[in-house]
């Protein structure tokens, strides 16, 4: 995990402050106003000594608010949150605190907390809250843009994935860093395919890392080469070690096992333990037993709009209003997987393998701009209302609410790469797929097929009840704007 550093307290520090003096500020206003327009608690509170004893309090609410926004990860400014996640921790936040502020007054029945009062201020501290994340947000993209207080940040390694890493160096207001260029390394230097935009930014060559570190003042080296040679890394770690730069290094996929793995030794020989992936035998009952009631009562509220869409679809083209399709469940077996029709009928015989070898990334396989899709299918698929059927599935146990995409139990003779295909499609098998999941609520269509499955492993690993909570509600929002559906 990325630890703060130098310009990344600085602005964890300018959003304490920030958060601080306005939840203070709406303490006071609330405390001011209920004097006012309520008679019997201006009485209560008109003495000196009672509002002595009532305003110390507060301090402690604030402490209380300011560890909790911290616990819920408020100040994590490395992880790229958009608006609505920001608004769902601090509503989060706010009840927790509330609950335990109430039951504080509950359990101390003293005169001098007002639950009336506390919802008040609960209320009004997520109201200014909601505009401190405003405030801060300009605050410290003008920082970034007046390059004050930022780390100055090199990468060695280049793929795609750090391209992205560097877009969101450059874009993210929240994140300190100055990204100053990359580092080669010896299989790095030999790559003659860059992009121009790679090579213009090519600061300096690994084996020449102290000279560049001194050079360009370097405060962190993030390291994402797996082609790095062992005295490579060695020599990087030395440097860094002893010229006090910050070192992180982008694990492979084998750190996304973290929780499935266990060290050992033999003789002395240390040896790493890989267990499979899967969730709890208490986990997966809790996760069932969440999935048939939610299920059955999804059932029961959307009848009405069950029958409005097979209408629909019926007067749309002609064809049976459920589209059934083989795909992979848990274990590997293969169930009927149920759907809106949202195609022409036998709109499956009008692709060739071939096809589907060129459009094809892992086992997805999905058509931007698809001429089989009907009218009235492009408008169940944008929303997403074509996967409503999948909630029978969930009755009778091949699917989950949350869980990993169902893929299609193809042939992949013609997929390139079948083998790490194949081993990744397994692995996400060891649960059950899930109608919506983190790959919904992180780019719908847009994910790489890896993409999918790093978050697909990463689910498993720290699945809760919350976690699946978070991901429904998460969902909603995501399916009524559409993006990313095709």
């Amino acid at each position: 995990m990325l630890k703060p550093q130098r310009g990344q307290k600085l602005f964890i520090f300018i959003k304490v402050v920030i958060d601080a003096i306005l939840i203070l500020v709406s303490f006071y206003l609330t405390f001011y106003f209920r004097l006012y327009f309520n008679t019997y608690f201006a009485v209560k509170f008109s003495s000196i000594s009672m509002a002595a004893k009532f305003i110390p309090s507060l301090y402690f609410i604030l402490i209380l608010y300011i560890v909790t926004f911290n616990k819920f990860g408020l100040y994590n400014l490395f992880k790229k949150r958009s608006s609505l996640d920001i608004l769902f921790l601090i509503l989060k936040s706010v009840f927790y605190v509330t609950f335990i502020l109430i039951a504080m007054a509950f359990l101390f029945k003293s005169e001098n907390y007002s639950r009336s009062l506390i919802f008040l201020c609960s209320f009004d501290v997520f109201l200014v809250m909601c505009l401190s994340h405003f405030i801060e947000k300009q605050i410290l993209a003008w920082l970034k843009i007046k390059k004050i207080g930022l780390e100055k940040v090199a990468i060695v390694g280049i793929n795609k994935k750090v391209q992205k890493m560097v877009s969101f160096f450059k874009t993210d207001p929240n994140l300190s860093f100055n990204f100053l260029g990359y580092l080669a390394s010896k299989s790095f230097s030999k790559k003659t395919d860059l992009p121009d935009l790679v090579k213009n930014n090519i600061i300096g060559k690994v084996s020449d890392c102290e000279n560049i570190i001194n050079k360009y003042s370097i405060n962190r080296l993030i390291i994402w080469d797996p082609t790095l040679m062992r005295e490579e890394l060695l020599y990087i770690a030395t440097i860094c070690g002893r010229m006090d730069v910050h070192l992180d290094m982008v694990p492979d996929l084998l750190s996304l096992f973290s929780r499935k793995v266990s060290i050992t030794e033999i003789n002395g020989f240390p040896l790493i333990a890989i267990h499979r992936i899967e969730l709890e035998r208490w986990d997966a009952i809790t996760k069932r037993f969440f999935d048939i009631i939610v299920a059955t009562l999804s059932l029961i509220i959307l009848l009405p709009v069950f029958l409005i869409i097979a209408i629909l679809i019926k007067i749309d083209s002609p064809g049976s209003v459920f589209y059934t399709q083989k795909r992979t469940g848990k274990g590997g077996r293969y169930f009927n997987f149920y759907k809106f029709r949202s195609m022409f009928k036998d709109a499956d015989k009008t692709i060739s393998q071939e096809m589907r070898k060129e459009y094809a990334d892992g086992f997805l396989f999905k058509l931007q701009n698809d001429l089989r899709i009907t009218k009235l299918g492009k408008f169940l698929r944008k929303y997403s209302l074509d996967e409503l059927p999948q909630l029978f599935n969930i009755i009778k146990g091949e699917m989950s609410l949350v869980g990993p995409r169902p893929l299609p139990s193809i042939d992949i003779k013609y997929l390139e790469n079948k083998e790490d295909y194949s081993f990744w499609a397994s692995q996400r098998t060891n649960v059950s797929p899930g109608i919506t999941g983190l790959w919904q609520v992180s780019g719908r269509s847009n994910l790489t097929f890896e993409e999918m499955v790093e978050l697909d492993i990463y689910y498993i690993e720290k699945w809760s009840i919350w976690l699946d909570i978070t991901i429904l509600l998460k969902t909603i929002p995501i399916v009524l704007s559409g993006k990313g559906a095709y």
